[in-house]
C-alpha cells in the first residue's frame, strides 16, 4: 500500500507518560503547551491513566457540528462530479448516526473511502531541540494517493482554492500554483 496525504478530524492524542519524564519541562508546561496548541479543553476531555494522558473529543464538542461541518466539507472538497456523489453516499450513512460512539464506529468500518479511522504518531516542539511525542487518532475524511494527486490536481485545488481565500487583498494569489517536482 502507498502513502496519501490525508485531512482528518483529530478525535484523541495520547502522550505517554514516559515521554513526559523525558524532556526537560514538567509535565505540567508540556500539557499546558498541548491544550495551548493541539487540544483546547472546550473541544477535548482529558483523562488520565496509569502509563497515559488521553485528551478525547467530547460529544458535547462536536454532536451538534458534526454534520454539518462534514456536510460543508464535503461541498468544497469534492466538486468532481464521481466524488460530489460519493460524498452524498457518504453523508447519507453519517447522517443516520447521531454521536460521536456511532460516528466512530462507522468510521472504523473502513466501508466508506472518505470517512475512515486514521491513526498517526507526531510530535510537538516544547523548546529548543526538545520535543514531545504523541500519538493521534483521526476520522480522515480527505484521502488523496500521491498518483491521484499528480494526475487529477483536485486536492492541489482545495489546498490553492484555500490558500487564496487567507489572501484576498493579494493579486498573486491569482498565479500561484500547487504542485509536485523532482
Amino acid at each position: 500500500m502507498g502513502q496519501f496525504l490525508c485531512i482528518g478530524l483529530s478525535t484523541s492524542v495520547i502522550i505517554s507518560r514516559k515521554e513526559l519524564k523525558r524532556s526537560s519541562h514538567t509535565p505540567e508546561e508540556i500539557l499546558e503547551k498541548f491544550e495551548k496548541e493541539l487540544v483546547p479543553p472546550e473541544l477535548y476531555q482529558k483523562s488520565e491513566v496509569e502509563e497515559y494522558v488521553i485528551y478525547n473529543l467530547r460529544d458535547s464538542a462536536v454532536n451538534s457540528e458534526f454534520v454539518p461541518f462534514i456536510t460543508e466539507f464535503y461541498k468544497i472538497r469534492y466538486e468532481d462530479d464521481e466524488y460530489s456523489r460519493r460524498s452524498q453516499g457518504a453523508l447519507q450513512e453519517i447522517s443516520e448516526r447521531k454521536n460521536l460512539d456511532e460516528w466512530l464506529a462507522l468510521a472504523e468500518e473502513k466501508s466508506i473511502e472518505m470517512f475512515q479511522i486514521d491513526q498517526n504518531y507526531s510530535s510537538l516542539e516544547i523548546g529548543f531541540w526538545n520535543r514531545v511525542r504523541y500519538y493521534k487518532n483521526y476520522i480522515i475524511l480527505s484521502l488523496t494517493g500521491k498518483v491521484w494527486m499528480e494526475c487529477y490536481n483536485d486536492l492541489f485545488k482545495f489546498l490553492l482554492d484555500s490558500i487564496k481565500l487567507r489572501l484576498p487583498d493579494c493579486r498573486l494569489k491569482d498565479v500561484l500554483e500547487i504542485y509536485i517536482t523532482d
